[in-house]
């Protein structure tokens, strides 16, 4: 349908490259990397957008001049689309792509109409001759000295099937003749593409085309080494950073529109780890996603501060008995702390729940941040305020009207920030509501079955800021059709 529309409005494309798995391509398992005639871009965003399509920007570092990134949405197979539109052939160093030569004209006037896919794709012989110019201008120095010290150096994988797969579509003689048509220096250029392909006729080929398309290239030799530096040593970084510190980076492609929030919120047993596992596997391939988790947390996802408040909170117990002690270190801190109601205990309770309000207010920040780069947010649990002690809600409401002014003064505290967190809720929250059986079936003997009841029914009172869209989904339904009313919806707010 979407190539059906490029074929009636007259674009003029190509697939360019890695057509030896068109297929994945088309079926959107890889890239499409498409060459378009840059007098036709306007009319093309235009087909994009009716089409679903919507743009995307890498960050700054990795973007390229003339390829933009085009992303859509095959619901029926819930897969991302990602479309590489080249409007100049843009080629080079990693990290840079400073050669822009015109080839275009000739590449989109000599393609050939594939029948299986429906689609044009680049000549055979010129994607040959492009397999060789592509990785001949990738070499640095740093490759050329591999290749020295390493004779037997060889190409593998993909690239080798390629070449072998290139090899079958063209003859000697169709190389030659694009070889020709392609290059001035065209008889020091067409033995090394006949030579073979290994690393070091590339690296013979790397200094004949750099003089060959010297004219074309878009920064000085100086120039183009600082910026590929500056690049290579920030990516770098921000992989470290987002290792070591778990820093909401920003590293693939955003929505240059801003982003999207959501969150799945629902009983234990409705399925919303599992619903966010493959909408994460879906979305992050192409763009960047980010998860931020709402709950209290087992002790893995308890911040700094609550883990020392629980250790100091077991220190004091340790003078119980060894009965109490089991206790403080099988159940949760706020239950353990409510069994004796000796004022001690209700203070490190409510030290506990602002501790958890400060971080539900936190993520909160972090969630429109995000936003604002254009990042999708994903939300595991929200936090409510209809719904007491339970479903992410506050517990320190019934101390609103204690006579200590300690109590009221952390309810009314507690109370501020959950009204907060109400009223900055994500734009789609999808409530995943199901019954007691499911529940229990899919996560036996895990909750009480009173808890558990308590928490499917005050999910069907609990209601968010009316800017929100409330989804409710029965997650009693099959995993791959509670997916596609997520996916569906998703995408259709994505900005």
């Amino acid at each position: 349908t979407h190539l059906t529309a490029f074929h009636e409005a007259n674009i003029s494309y190509c697939h360019w490259k890695s057509n030896e798995h068109l297929g994945a391509s088309m079926t959107g398992d890889t890239d499409l990397d498409i060459l378009f005639d840059n007098n036709d871009k306007e009319r093309l965003i235009k087909i994009l957008d009716s089409l679903g399509f919507k743009l995307f920007k890498s960050i700054l570092q990795k973007q390229y001049k003339d390829i933009e990134d085009f992303i859509g949405f095959d619901l029926p197979a819930g897969k991302i689309v990602h479309l590489h539109a080249h409007f100049r052939l843009t080629l080079g160093e990693a990290f840079l792509k400073s050669y822009q030569p015109a080839f275009v004209d000739v590449i989109l006037n000599s393609r050939v109409y594939n029948q299986q896919y429906g689609i044009y794709c680049i000549a055979p012989a010129f994607e040959y001759v492009l397999l060789f110019v592509r990785q001949a201008l990738k070499k640095r120095k740093r490759d050329f000295l591999k290749i020295y010290f390493n004779k037997h150096l060889k190409y593998t994988g993909n690239l080798l099937n390629e070449y072998n797969w290139l090899k079958l579509k063209c003859s000697d003689d169709d190389i030659k003749e694009a070889t020709e048509i392609l290059f001035k220096n065209h008889q020091r250029i067409f033995p090394l593409l006949t030579a073979g392909f290994t690393p070091q006729i590339v690296s013979q080929l790397s200094f004949v085309i750099r003089k060959e398309l010297k004219v074309y290239r878009r920064y000085s030799a100086i120039n183009a080494q600082a910026i590929r530096w500056y690049r290579e040593a920030y990516l770098f970084l921000l992989s470290k950073f987002h290792k070591w510190f778990s820093l909401p980076v920003v590293k693939r492609r955003v929505n240059p529109r801003g982003g999207l929030s959501i969150a799945l919120v629902g009983a234990d047993g409705s399925g919303k780890s599992t619903v966010i596992k493959h909408l994460c596997q879906t979305f992050e391939k192409k763009m960047d996603v980010h998860q931020i988790y709402f709950g209290k947390g087992s002790s893995g996802k308890k911040s700094n501060r609550r883990k020392l408040l629980f250790y100091i909170k077991s220190f004091f117990s340790k003078k119980g008995s060894s009965t109490n002690k089991d206790k403080v270190q099988t159940i949760h801190l706020s239950h353990a702390l409510s069994l004796e109601k000796t004022f001690p205990k209700r203070i490190f309770e409510c030290i506990e729940a602002l501790l958890i309000a400060d971080e539900k207010v936190r993520n909160i920040g972090k969630m429109k941040a995000l936003m604002q780069s254009g990042v999708l947010v994903i939300s595991d649990r929200f936090p409510q305020n209809q719904v007491m002690n339970i479903n992410d809600g506050p517990v320190l409401r019934r101390y609103a009207s204690s006579t200590n002014f300690i109590l009221r003064f952390c309810s009314r505290l507690e109370t501020k920030k959950y009204a907060y967190a109400v009223a900055n809720s994500p734009q789609i929250v999808f409530k995943l509501m199901t019954d007691i059986q499911t529940a229990q079936y899919r996560k036996p003997n895990e909750t009480p079955q009173e808890i558990l009841k308590a928490k499917i029914d005050g999910f069907k009172l609990i209601r968010f800021d009316k800017a929100s869209k409330i989804i409710d989904i029965d997650a009693r339904m099959p995993l791959e059709e509670v997916l596609y009313i997520v996916k569906k919806e998703i995408w259709k707010a994505m900005p």
